[in-house]
């Protein structure tokens, strides 16, 4: 029987080639129509999912470098930023970086922080300058783990905009939407997939 980690790895691997590759082609769709909405839907919510997947797998390098190119799609959703030539070039390296990440990852090397410092403070700076912020430094570590398990709870800190509409479409197609709390063993390997 084949082990339960090396299956999650292959598949992992076959879902971020292929996301990967329809990132590529959507961004230089964009790139010829700055203005078209429905790619820019498209492609964060491709991003979100790659940024899930590698949440779940534990490779919190690779998930901080998605979340961050994610607050960039926002913007261009929501039409606070527009899409340029310096923002798809930037996005491009942010792409190339994520693939050199996978092959790393499928390497069996450890990712480290360094990898994505300088691209990371790239998209805060993008960031921050339609905010009107200072950007930060640099990438925020880790928080620490309390001790000891939380409390259950099916409440929910913060809601995704992607995972909204598809809860949104699920109501709208008479569907209902379910909150469950599950807890898995600390010890545990791969927490997400096993959930």
């Amino acid at each position: 029987m084949a082990d339960d980690n090396s299956v999650y790895r292959d598949l992992f691997f076959e879902e971020s080639d292929d996301n990967l590759q329809a990132l590529n082609d959507n961004i230089l769709e964009l790139e010829q129509e700055p203005d078209n909405i429905d790619l820019v839907n498209n492609i964060f919510r491709v991003a979100h999912t790659l940024k899930g997947m590698s949440a779940t797998m534990g490779y919190d390098v690779m998930t901080k470098l998605t979340h961050k190119m994610e607050d960039i799609f926002d913007l261009f959703k929501s039409g606070k930023l527009k899409v340029t030539s310096d923002h798809v070039s930037l996005i491009f390296k942010c792409l190339d970086k994520l693939q050199e990440l996978v092959d790393d990852l499928r390497d069996d090397k450890e990712l480290s922080e360094e990898q994505i410092t300088d691209l990371w403070n790239e998209l805060d700076q993008v960031e921050k300058g339609v905010e009107g912020k200072t950007p930060a430094a640099q990438a925020p570590k880790e928080e620490q783990a309390s001790d000891g398990p939380k409390e259950l709870t099916t409440d929910f800190e913060k809601v995704e905009e992607a995972d909204l509409d598809v809860i949104k479409k699920a109501k709208a197609e008479g569907y209902n939407v379910f909150a469950i709390a599950v807890r898995i063993d600390a010890g545990s390997l791969l927490k997400g997939p096993r959930v």
